[in-house]
């Protein structure tokens, strides 16, 4: 069972076999200013943080042997403060309210990190440094000193995830593209581990979409007109321009 632990002054998340360390959490406000939030309080499923500006709470919650991170919290409404919850600029970012950042991956081997390039297309990254990570990573196989581990984002209510790498570690990014937010509350990011990578994908999809309360099924479960089943990635990639049945 996953649960959090203080090492060192610094909050990580364990379950015997896995390790998530040096967890933080960041707010990010419109007019671009920043806040790393001070740990002050954990239960084993939970974590609080909290800063001048504002705090959150981290919860875990474990379901078939996939853990879900689920983050509240928002900004404290104190003119005193400089904080005017009215004022746009002192809102949270809507292109990253929030950022849980884990600095290390226990026994991490190597990653294949999936990143939304366009619309249509993706690319790869290969490596071991978590800092080359790159924006709008949507999720990442992880081979690790025994199995491996699967990091899927996730599309909640208001805000969306995505995975980026820094200096810092791996973060999980909240999005709402939304201005005037003030305050933040959804799932940031499914994790599983086991011995089939090319099972792993599947029980996190189906786990977050029963968390969510979303209606959908995996690919798998899918059914598709019969054009479907033969219209080509080619076609499908030149869609926007033309398309024929010749």
């Amino acid at each position: 069972m996953y649960h959090f632990v203080m090492r060192e002054n610094c909050l990580s998340i364990e379950n015997g076999a896995v390790a998530l360390r040096g967890i933080s959490v960041r707010l990010c406000l419109q007019n671009g200013k920043t806040q790393l939030l001070t740990p002050c309080g954990y239960t084993e499923t939970t974590g609080n943080f909290s800063g001048e500006w504002g705090t959150a709470r981290l919860e875990l919650r474990e379901e078939n042997g996939v853990l879900a991170l689920f983050a509240e919290g928002g900004l404290i409404r104190d003119r005193k403060k400089g904080l005017f919850w009215d004022n746009a600029q002192n809102n949270l970012d809507s292109h990253g309210a929030v950022s849980v950042t884990v600095e290390q991956i226990e026994g991490l081997v190597c990653y294949n990190a999936n990143t939304l390039g366009t619309f249509w297309t993706s690319s790869d990254v290969f490596d071991r440094d978590l800092s080359l990570i790159k924006p709008n990573t949507q999720a990442l196989i992880c081979r690790m000193e025994q199995g491996f581990g699967y990091f899927l984002s996730v599309c909640d209510r208001q805000y969306k995830s995505m995975f980026s790498g820094s200096d810092a570690g791996l973060s999980a990014v909240l999005l709402s593209y939304k201005r005037g937010m003030t305050r933040f509350s959804s799932l940031v990011f499914l994790m599983t581990f086991g011995e089939d990578p090319f099972v792993l994908p599947r029980q996190a999809i189906e786990v977050g979409l029963h968390m969510m309360h979303k209606p959908g099924a995996p690919a798998e479960e899918k059914r598709y007109p019969e054009l479907f089943e033969y219209l080509g990635w080619c076609s499908w990639d030149a869609f926007p321009c033309s398309v024929s049945h010749a």
